[in-house]
């Protein structure tokens, strides 16, 4: 998700999850955030974008896959984190252990105990960056694989009084943001595209504002395709593991690669 949100969290359903449960709980989301029931309540209006966005992705076979895949490297960082560390306390106690002794015998902390545990310490630091670079190599190069994506927006032709209401391009994308990303063409005036990226997105969108009392007509016109190539692989700093920050930059990967958009027939 956009803002680095787990989806599973948001709609607070297992990754076991059948498409049943999730659809399930993103109606309980939706009816419980929906802004129409919490008038200028922007955190409700903050989880309802979510609640969508979440349902969307996990509703996308491929998308679904393609998070799961994240979720499994992240685990895997952290374990070899966890490993890492306990194999540091041992080196740790390892040299509290020497120097005890060597105190015991009326001697001074051996520099060469010292040098060595300073030592493995680094090797582990290097050893654990390279595995990241390589999960994270092993990831870029399966999105890479992935042919060229077609670029898919789902169109709403809307009208309204131009007379009595003045919307402009921020007035408009105020009101169908909350539905998801969104792009206003502003086409004469009283009308206006709005392209979302998901159907889904549009779908909602067109169903909660039929009654928008300054829109004098909504439509959806059906998606517009275009095929678009890849982008450059976007650089990922693994100098210092951060987990929260390794998945975000991953997501940020998928997005960039289309791997989180669905594909129409």
């Amino acid at each position: 998700m956009e803002d680095g949100s787990c989806p599973y969290k948001v709609l607070g359903v297992p990754t076991t999850a059948t498409l049943a449960q999730i659809s399930k709980a993103y109606k309980k989301a939706a009816l419980k955030y929906h802004p129409d029931k919490n008038p200028g309540d922007k955190k409700a209006e903050d989880m309802f974008r979510k609640a969508v966005e979440a349902q969307t992705l996990l509703l996308d076979e491929e998308a679904k896959a393609a998070y799961d895949k994240v979720l499994k490297a992240k685990e895997a960082v952290r374990l070899r984190d966890e490993a890492r560390a306990a194999t540091q306390r041992q080196a740790k106690s390892d040299l509290e252990a020497r120097e005890r002794a060597a105190a015991a015998r009326g001697g001074q902390t051996s520099r060469s105990a010292q040098q060595e545990y300073e030592q493995k310490v680094k090797q582990l630091r290097t050893a654990m960056r390279k595995r990241i670079e390589e999960e994270q190599t092993r990831l870029h190069q399966e999105f890479e694989a992935a042919r060229a994506k077609v670029r898919v927006t789902h169109n709403l032709l809307v009208k309204w009084l131009d007379e009595q209401f003045d919307l402009d391009e921020a007035a408009l994308s105020s009101i169908f943001s909350k539905y998801g990303p969104v792009t206003v063409v502003m086409e004469k005036p009283g009308t206006a595209l709005v392209a979302f990226e998901k159907e889904s997105h549009a779908e909602t969108a067109e169903l909660h504002e039929r009654g928008n009392a300054h829109l004098r007509q909504i439509k959806h016109l059906g998606k517009e395709t275009t095929r678009v190539k890849p982008k450059a692989r976007l650089a990922v700093d693994a100098s210092a593991p951060d987990l929260e920050r390794y998945e975000a930059d991953v997501l940020a990967r998928m997005r960039q690669h289309g791997l989180l958009e669905r594909h129409s027939k």
